[in-house]
């Protein structure tokens, strides 16, 4: 049945209609009575299981459930079924469990994340050892790089040729693809055949894995399990490793491969495709991966028809230990608390004994009061705080020491799970329980959390959404904190606007621990609606971390408002979007909670944002930087204190609010924590806003290793090829404010080739915009008075650009750019420029003779006419072509054309690209008005002419494999004064290795007119 079929039929039957209940029942006869039958021993109970699983159906599409695919939906119930009846069978004394059926492994089992994990990594000691060599350094590497590591960048880190190191990754990953499918086998197949149960009786090694594909491909018993576990073998290398990844921009790299990669061939279009057309309109990857991982029937079928995928991240089988902790529990009142743990740097389980001190400077508990059992709010208790004004005391005298805090956390992603139903939560994403903590969807929004042994009277909860991926005012309230026996449960409901919302989140649970607390209904200052005050009295300073939660029964959002240093203490502000009851946490030189961690504050106004050294810490000494990504979006990088696990939190400090929009944690040997913030301002509004964000972890396991605390520093330039690009996006920031531009489009030689995730952590690029159409462009490293700049106007409309100036500022690049509309008047204009230090082929207007009003012929050494890229100079609009080029005795005469007499600068290559760097790829051509390619290097393009004036230009072999960091272009006029700029470069959105280009030209009216007309393109290496 097709997937329109599925859902026309769910929703004739959330309509309640009766032809299709019965429909729904011979659906289930006919597929699931086989699928008991083969499987349970007893037949009496079949027809009873499958009403069962008809019931369960029906209840779950009432409730909201949307299955895309619904014979997959249905036989996931129908397995989940099996498990309860083989667990109840096997609690009874007169059970009728089968042995062998009991202990039988099914393809479905091994689609668990903690089940891959241990699949994929005993499948590797399947390798020749030469073979598992390549395979892990290309695994390790693409981690550490978080990009795909092949080609030259392999060979150097194996230290052998580029082309031996392709053919040696092509044969491992074939050798990978065969591993993981015999060792499958030997978990599915043994009991359905002696000879193989024989085979797999020893170790697992390339002997084995090689015998048993052997064995297996001309065996009756076995070649139907060698074409499922193959099948398995395909699915575990595309989207099974994409559930395994946290991050999104990840999860989208991956699925990328997975629908377009040239490493494979889609063979089941169908169903493929609308899978992958439903990526492209959801907010995150996590609908398609949670599709192939609760429905084997679909993960099969997408198997059967993939090759076999390029493996962008199984690196995480080298580097990440995602298999289930054991049970970890709270530290007790002397300070210790033994478990069980997995080492993050052998994978092996470790006995460990961790003690819980104080943070290092943690200030004296400043706010001493009551500890209720619950601080449950609910509409009868009005959850306004009292409007007496009132100033909270303490005594500062030296108190006892302070017991070791006991702390918990857990990440929600379980936000679409069925109402009613109790969902465990991954044991990589919680901490601090003595077993796997739990959450129930009780409504839209509204969730109950349970931590196993996590009671405490003490506890605050602090609640944060996180992986949402809209710039929207979004936040979550607790309701209810409160101990149950042993277990402390969380009641948090979460809201987009007011409205309630199916949100992820993350739920922290500390104890104070020597940290300042305010707690929900401690008496505050009301300074007015949803505007309070609090003083805490201690040996504070003023420079730590603050932390609100709201407690309402409403949807409300509170932040705190800023931190100002008193002569008792520190008065915080708290800003909420009503009146609502509130806990705050505060620290100072030290984690929010546990002894591992960070926290980060920012400094500087507007889009000039940087971690303040002053307010932020690192329990690490680790460093700490941040990056904008555009408007209101920031991504804060930490050293030191990265693990496959750990959790965050993040607020505004200032005005606004501002969440945790995306959030990865490294282990080692890289140990970084990135966390992306979203900002809105107090109307809803996308604004870059002063903010605070911090990240906490477990105590680090006896042995293990912390990558290095600080970066690399790219310092001078070394010698060799210097150039660089950047895509300038945002044409209408704040007048007077550096602003970065985002790290994707931009690239340079400076820091770019340093290796590892080194280059991440470098000085990106910065606009000023100084006036309407004015900029200055700050190109980090690439500072040399030889350096040439060029730019190009990335507009829709007939807007060019001039280059005003350029100078070294240090090591750094300066560039001053004008930008204007077709009438000539200044405009703000998004851009391309590319600065780089030419070897040769570089002359200027004084080198030139005029020949007329704009009109000037010079002269360069050269063979043949290649490219030439002409940008007008100067503080005035101008805008420049020239004619191409003619060769002619050993030199190319070239005859510029512009609009005005003005000064220009003219590039000029042959057989290489504009950065004339011979080991990056990149190409340029020549093209008439009709469309038709006169001269190309790097690849003869596709050309279309859409209308007049203009081309869309296709490249199909010329992009990099790897998306991020993107490519740039210039483009230039020829045979007039015409203008012709670039728009729509898409590398990110087409087919792998494809450049999708529009070029749009426009006579001098500012109209739509055919021309000739150049483009430069170049990425990096």
């Amino acid at each position: 049945m097709s997937l329109m079929a599925d859902e026309d039929m769910v929703d004739r039957l959330r309509a309640g209609e009766g032809a299709a209940r019965h429909e729904l029942f011979v659906r289930c006869q006919a597929k699931l009575r086989p699928y008991f039958r083969r499987r349970l021993r007893g037949h009496d109970d079949v027809d009873d299981l499958v009403s069962e699983v008809v019931v369960r159906a029906l209840e779950g599409i009432r409730n909201g459930q949307q299955p895309q695919v619904l014979d997959a939906w249905l036989t996931g119930i129908a397995w989940n079924l099996l498990k309860d009846r083989y667990t109840e069978l096997d609690q009874r004394d007169d059970r009728d469990v089968p042995d062998d059926l009991a202990d039988d492994v099914d393809i479905a089992e091994l689609m668990g994340r903690a089940e891959l994990l241990s699949v994929l990594t005993a499948a590797l000691d399947g390798l020749k050892p030469a073979l598992r060599n390549v395979m892990t350094t290309h695994l390790r590497l693409t981690l550490q790089r978080d990009h795909l590591v092949v080609g030259g960048e392999l060979a150097v880190a194996l230290d052998i040729p580029k082309s031996q190191a392709d053919r040696q990754l092509q044969r491992a990953r074939q050798a990978t693809y065969e591993a993981i499918a015999s060792y499958v086998l030997t978990r599915v197949g043994r009991r359905h055949c002696t000879a193989l149960d024989a085979l797999a009786a020893g170790p697992f090694d390339p002997k084995t894995s090689a015998a048993v594909i052997k064995h297996a491909t001309g065996c009756a018993a076995c070649e139907s399990h060698l074409r499922e576990a193959r099948d398995y073998s395909r699915w575990a290398l595309g989207p099974g490793l994409a559930g395994l990844v946290d991050d999104e921009e990840s999860k989208r790299t991956i699925i990328a491969f997975f629908s377009r990669g040239g490493d494979f061939a889609v063979g089941r279009t169908s169903v493929l495709g609308s899978i992958t057309t439903r990526v492209a309109t959801v907010p995150g990857v996590d609908t398609v991966v949670r599709l192939v991982q609760e429905n084997p029937v679909v993960a099969r079928a997408l198997a059967a028809g993939t090759g076999l995928v390029a493996a962008a991240v199984i690196a995480l089988l080298a580097a990440n230990d995602d298999s289930p902790r054991g049970d970890v529990a709270l530290p007790d009142p002397t300070g210790t608390s033994s478990g069980t743990t997995t080492s993050t740097t052998t994978g092996q389980p470790v006995a460990t004994t961790a003690t819980t001190t104080p943070p290092r400077g943690a200030p004296l508990v400043a706010v001493v009061t009551r500890a209720p059992t619950s601080t449950r709010t609910t509409a009868a208790e009005p959850a306004a705080v009292p409007v007496r004004p009132t100033t909270t005391t303490s005594t500062t005298s030296t108190p006892p020491p302070a017991p070791p805090a006991r702390w918990a956390f857990a990440r929600i992603d379980q936000n679409t799970a069925p109402i009613g139903q109790e969902t465990p939560v991954p044991l990589a994403w919680q901490w601090g329980t003595t077993s796997g903590a739990t959450v129930v969807r009780e409504s839209t929004g509204v969730y109950r959390v349970r931590m196993p042994g996590a009671a405490s009277p003490s506890a605050i909860a602090h609640v944060t959404v996180t992986y949402y991926q809209l710039p929207n005012p979004v936040g979550c309230v607790v309701r209810d904190n409160r101990s149950e026996g042993a277990d402390q449960v969380v009641l948090v409901a979460c809201h987009e606007r007011a409205a309630a919302q199916d949100l992820r989140f993350t739920v922290l649970l500390a104890e104070p621990g020597g940290r300042s607390v305010v707690r929900p209904g401690d008496p505050v200052r009301v300074l007015g609606p949803g505007r309070y005050e609090v003083d805490l009295a201690g040996s504070l300073r003023g420079n730590g971390y603050a932390q609100v939660t709201p407690y309402s029964p409403g949807n409300v959002r509170c932040q705190p408002g800023g931190v100002r240093s008193t002569a008792t203490g520190v008065t915080i502000a708290v800003r909420c979007t009503g009146e609502s009851r509130f806990a705050l946490t505060y620290t100072e030189n030290g984690p929010l909670a546990g002894s591992t961690g960070a926290y980060a504050q920012t400094t500087g106004t507007s889009t000039d944002l940087r971690v303040d050294q002053t307010r932020s810490h690192n329990s690490t000494g680790g460093a700490m930087t941040l990056q904008r990504w555009g408007p209101g979006r920031y991504v804060v990088l930490m050293k030191g204190i990265g693990m496959q696990g750990g959790t965050v939190q993040a607020s505004a400090t200032e005005t606004g609010y501002c969440h945790a929009m995306n959030w990865s944690s490294f282990p080692a040997p890289i140990n970084d924590v990135w966390v992306t913030v979203q900002c809105v301002d107090d109307a809803g509004r996308v604004a870059d806003l002063p903010f605070g964000v911090t990240a906490m972890r477990p105590p680090p396991a006896p042995g293990e290793q912390v990558g290095p605390l600080h970066p690399k520093d790219p310092g001078v330039h070394g010698p060799g090829d210097q150039w660089g690009y950047v895509q300038m996006q945002w044409p209408s920031t704040p007048v007077g404010v550096p602003t970065q531009m985002h790290p994707y489009w931009q690239w340079s030689t400076w820091a770019g080739r340093l290796g590892e995730n080194d280059s991440w952590w470098s000085r990106k690029v910065t606009v000023t915009r100084e006036g309407t159409g004015r900029y200055l462009v700050r190109m980090p490293g690439i500072g040399s008075p030889q350096a040439v700049p060029h730019v190009t106007a990335y507009s829709l409309s007939a807007d060019g650009c001039v280059v005003r100036g350029h100078r070294a500022d240090g090591i750094d690049g300066l560039v001053g750019v004008n930008c204007y509309g077709s009438t000539a008047l200044p405009k703000d204009v998004p851009f391309h420029l590319f600065l780089g230090v030419p070897k040769s082929g570089s002359v200027t207007s004084e080198q030139a003779t005029r020949t007329g009003i704009g009109a000037y012929e010079v002269m360069i050494p050269a063979a043949e006419a290649g490219f030439a890229k002409v940008t007008p100079l100067g503080d005035g609009p101008a805008r420049c072509g020239h004619d191409g080029g003619v060769a002619t005795g050993g030199q190319v005469r070239f005859r510029v054309i512009c609009d005005r007499d003005t000064r220009w600068r003219l590039s000029h290559v042959q057989g290489t690209g504009l950065h004339q760097d011979t080991t990056a790829p990149a190409a340029y051509l020549t093209a008439t008005g009709g469309g038709e390619v006169v001269r190309a290097f790097g690849e003869v393009p596709e050309i279309v002419r859409t209308s007049a004036g203009r081309y869309q230009v296709k490249y199909r072999t010329l992009g990099h494999p790897v998306v991020w960091p993107a490519d740039a272009v210039q483009v230039t006029t020829l045979g007039s004064a015409r203008t012709c700029t670039a728009i729509g470069l898409n590398s990110y959105g087409v087919p792998a290795r494809n450049v999708w280009l529009t070029v749009r030209c426009f006579d001098q009216a500012g109209l739509p007119a055919d021309s000739d007309f150049g483009v430069a393109y170049v990425r990096r290496p």
